[in-house]
């Protein structure tokens, strides 16, 4: 049984269309054919996780990637949400780079070592649009003390640069170890100026470090245990613009001229700009996860993890700011893989 549904207003409303008729599965056409002139997708419609090309011949070892993709940093990012252990991405991480974990258009060049063991190195170009810790927009604001206008560019691209190298080591038949390093560095830009609650913006640099660790014990074709850590430290420095009480800059009731210059011949500031009051700000924060993990079944698998935030440093304009850290959350889940598409998952999070 099918039915037509209409993407009038936008695609992600034909879900909701689906659902209300009893539809249990979508097919989506993007395109009407019976349009001459359909309307343009937009990012806000549809997304793309993931589309790229690599290469498979390259000589040395050498390997590239171009497109858009999860990056290599750390060791969970590059995994996709269907294969984390958890329901949600680690509290560092999310805390970071979002809750899809750090993904860019870009390009990556890796080098595994012609070593008896695994060894490899990458380096990648991004552009350096993630929210959480980069950014690359332009802004226009009003110095509120000086009245000065203050005019930030858009960054010059590619923004953000990141580092890593990975290895593995097999220890006897059942067990490997896998350990990695991580770098990212990049300009950062963050335009918050609309919130309601305490708008301001940020425009800085940001790096950011990560070591990571693996053990998975193997006991047989299916049964396993695994032990996984990560710890994360960013550090961001830059100017902070807080809007000041008064909003948008206006022009204390002097009048324009058809040149558009007020009554003492000096032009005037652009209405739509804040009003800021501009600090220094320093921010240093850090965390890590730690999950165990046990397949004791063909089709059952328990774990649990430990998400730890323990450090949250904030200096703005020189004056050292206390903020929550120490913040912990752990989670126990209980999974069901009846087929290899399939899964049930429990799970229960403290926090």
């Amino acid at each position: 049984l099918g039915a037509h549904e209409s993407v009038s207003g936008g695609l992600h409303l034909a879900f909701e269309r689906i659902e209300s008729v009893g539809g249990e599965s979508l097919q989506i056409f993007t395109r009407n054919q019976r349009q001459w002139n359909p309307a343009a997708l937009t990012e806000a419609e549809v997304e793309i996780e993931e589309a790229y090309v690599t290469t498979r011949s390259l000589p040395w070892g050498l390997r590239l990637k171009l497109g858009k993709f999860l990056s290599g940093f750390g060791r969970i990012n590059e995994q996709h949400a269907h294969y984390w252990d958890f329901a949600e991405i680690p509290l560092v991480y999310r805390f970071f780079f979002g809750q899809e974990g750090l993904g860019e258009k870009g390009v990556q060049l890796s080098w595994v070592a012609p070593t008896d063991f695994y060894l490899a190195f990458g380096v990648e170009s991004l552009q350096g649009e993630n929210e959480s810790s980069f950014g690359t927009g332009s802004f226009h604001l009003i110095d509120a003390d000086t009245e000065e206008e203050i005019e930030l560019e858009d960054v010059s691209l590619p923004n953000l640069w990141t580092f890593y190298g990975k290895t593995s080591v097999d220890l006897g038949d059942n067990l490997v170890l896998l350990a990695g390093a991580s770098f990212a560095t990049g300009k950062a830009r963050k335009d918050g100026f609309e919130s309601e609650e305490e708008p301001h913006g940020f425009a800085g640099d940001t790096n950011i470090f990560g070591v990571d660790f693996t053990a998975k014990y193997t006991i047989d074709s299916y049964r396993y245990i695994l032990f996984q850590a990560e710890y994360l430290h960013r550090n961001m420095d830059g100017t902070r613009y807080e809007v000041h009480a008064d909003g948008h800059h206006d022009d204390h009731g002097e009048h324009e001229d058809e040149h558009g210059e007020d009554d003492h011949g000096e032009e005037e500031h652009d209405h739509g700009a804040f009003e800021v009051e501009p600090a220094s700000l320093e921010k240093k924060q850090s965390g890590l996860y730690a999950k165990l993990v046990c397949r004791f079944h063909r089709f059952w698998r328990f774990g649990a993890r430990w998400d730890w935030l323990n450090r949250n440093r904030l200096v703005l304009d020189g004056e050292e700011t206390e903020l929550a850290d120490n913040l912990n959350r752990y989670s126990f889940m209980l999974d069901f893989n009846p087929t290899e598409f399939s899964r049930i998952r429990l799970q229960y999070n403290i926090n």
